[in-house]
């Protein structure tokens, strides 16, 4: 019974400390060269696992981003090879980082879906995929209608 009660109190200090999350900006992107951008839209997952915690959006090895659950962010960057990677703020951080290698062309758009998976808070870790543009534009105008309501 104590194993229990202690259980549910580690569960109610996580979901508290959760909701106190920061959501925004990290740090800048570097600088667009030679006028040849690309945009990669990030879109986080509205999902009730890891709902009140933020994702770290890292981008070649620089944390830019802080997202929320049903939010997005577009990222304006230089056309070429790019990693992006996301973790679970809170969570273990060096075992929950996913990443993903990205080659973009100048003047194009790229979608990705980063989504929350595993079995309980400690070990919840990012998933992050591509999807396509009606898929990203689908589910942007989703959040943006239940955000509004």
């Amino acid at each position: 019974m104590r194993k229990v009660i202690l259980a549910l109190l580690a569960l109610a200090v996580c979901v508290t400390l959760a909701g106190c999350a920061y959501y925004g900006t990290l740090a800048p992107l570097p600088p667009i060269q030679n006028n040849e951008a690309a945009e990669l839209i990030i879109i986080r997952e509205n999902a009730f696992r890891a709902g009140g915690t933020s994702f770290t959006i890292t981008i070649d090895g620089i944390d830019v981003f802080s997202i929320a659950n049903k939010a997005h962010e577009t990222f304006r960057l230089n056309a070429g090879e790019h990693i992006i990677s996301s973790k679970i703020v809170g969570s273990y951080e060096k075992t929950n980082e996913s990443t993903l290698q990205v080659s973009l062309a100048p003047e194009t758009r790229r979608y990705l879906l980063l989504s929350p998976a595993g079995a309980f808070p400690p070990m919840f870790y990012v998933v992050i995929r591509e999807i396509t543009s009606q898929e990203g534009d689908e589910l942007i105008k989703k959040y943006a209608e239940k955000t509004s309501q």
